[in-house]
C-alpha cells in the first residue's frame, strides 16, 4: 500500500518546489499523508504525521529564535518572543506552504479533501512543519535550517514585519539602534480630541501622525518614518552616508595635508632661483680657466 502511495507523488516536481533533493522518500511521504487518509486506509506502517509535525515545529522554533537573536542584538526577551510568535504562526506557515504548492502533493482523506478554505487552513501549516522534519531526517539539520532561512527571508525585512503585526515603534527602535546607535524622539500634543505626534531621528528627519490615543499617534508617525528610513536604502546606504558626512569633517580638522602641500610649493620656489646662480658660477669658472690657456698659446706663436 505504501508503494502505491509513492506513485501518487511526483517526486521530481516536489524536489524542485522545495529546492531540496530527497534521498529517502519515506519521510516525505509520511509528511504529506494526512492523518485523515491514514485512519481511513489503516496505514499503521507509515510514520506518524503528528510526531513529524511536532519535531518540525521544534526545529522551526529553534531556527527562527536563533535568527532573531543574531538579527536583533539589542532586543529584549519580550520583543524577541513576540517576533517569533508572529513568524511561526499558522498564518505565515500556511502562506509559505501555499507558495511551495504543497497542496498538489498532499494525500488527504475524504473528510479533508473538499475543505473550502484548505489553503488557509491549519492543515497547510501542519504539513509544512511535517515537511521540515522530513528534510531533517533525510538531509540533516544544516539542510533543514538552510531551507527555513530561505523560506522566511521574505518576512524578515522591517516593512514585512510591520505588515504581519509587529509594532512600528518596535521596528523603528530596532532600526535606529542597529544602524544609527540612537533612539527616536517622540513629542505629542492633544488637539480637538486627537493626539498629534511627531517622531524625529537624526540623519533621517521628522514625521507626523495622529490618532485617538497617544499610542496610535506615535505608531502612525513611526510608520511614516520607517518608510522614510527605507527610502534611504537601509541598511546598506544609511551607514555609508553617515560615514561620508563624517569623513569631510575629519579632513577639515586635520591641517597636516594642506600644510605639506604649501611647504612643497615654497621649497620649489626657493630652489628655482638657486639653480641659475650655480650655473652662472660654473660658467665664470670655465671662462677663467680658458683665458690662461689662450695666453699660453699666444707666446708660442710669437716664438715661431
Amino acid at each position: 500500500m505504501i508503494q502505491k502511495l509513492k506513485k501518487h507523488v511526483d517526486w521530481k516536481k516536489l524536489e524542485k518546489s522545495l529546492g531540496v533533493k530527497l534521498k529517502n522518500h519515506k519521510f516525505a511521504l509520511a509528511a504529506l499523508t494526512h492523518p485523515s487518509y491514514r485512519n481511513e486506509m489503516r496505514l499503521h506502517n507509515l510514520l506518524c504525521f503528528e510526531r513529524m509535525e511536532f519535531l518540525g515545529d521544534s526545529i522551526l522554533n529553534f531556527t527562527i529564535s536563533e535568527i532573531l537573536y543574531e538579527k536583533y542584538k539589542d532586543g529584549d526577551e519580550g520583543m524577541l518572543s513576540k517576533l517569533k510568535s508572529i513568524l511561526v504562526s499558522g498564518k505565515i506557515l500556511a502562506k509559505i506552504a501555499k507558495k511551495l504548492k504543497l497542496r498538489q502533493f498532499m494525500i488527504l482523506g475524504r473528510s479533508e479533501r473538499h475543505h473550502p478554505d484548505l489553503e488557509r487552513a491549519k492543515i497547510m501549516a501542519d504539513t509544512f512543519e511535517a515537511i521540515l522534519a522530513a528534510i531533517y531526517f533525510d538531509r540533516g539539520l544544516p539542510t533543514a535550517q538552510r531551507f527555513i532561512k530561505k523560506q522566511f527571508k521574505f518576512y524578515f525585512s522591517p516593512k514585512r514585519l510591520h505588515t504581519i503585526g509587529v509594532s512600528p515603534k518596535t521596528i523603528l527602535q530596532e532600526l535606529s539602534q542597529k544602524h544609527l546607535k540612537i533612539l527616536p524622539q517622540y513629542q505629542s500634543e492633544l488637539k480637538k480630541g486627537l493626539f498629534h505626534c511627531t517622531v524625529s531621528l537624526k540623519k533621517i528627519g521628522k514625521t507626523k501622525g495622529s490618532g485617538r490615543t497617544k499610542k496610535d499617534g506615535e505608531e502612525a508617525a513611526a510608520k511614516l518614518l520607517i518608510e522614510k528610513f527605507e527610502s534611504t536604502k537601509v541598511p546598506t546606504t544609511i551607514t555609508s552616508r553617515i560615514q561620508r558626512k563624517t569623513e569631510p569633517k575629519s579632513n577639515s580638522t586635520t591641517t597636516d595635508a594642506p600644510k605639506k602641500k604649501i611647504v612643497l610649493k615654497k621649497s620649489k620656489k626657493k630652489a628655482s632661483p638657486k639653480k641659475p646662480t650655480l650655473k652662472t658660477s660654473v660658467k665664470k669658472k670655465t671662462t677663467t680657466s680658458k683665458k690662461p690657456v689662450s695666453k699660453s698659446k699666444s707666446p708660442a706663436k710669437k716664438k715661431k
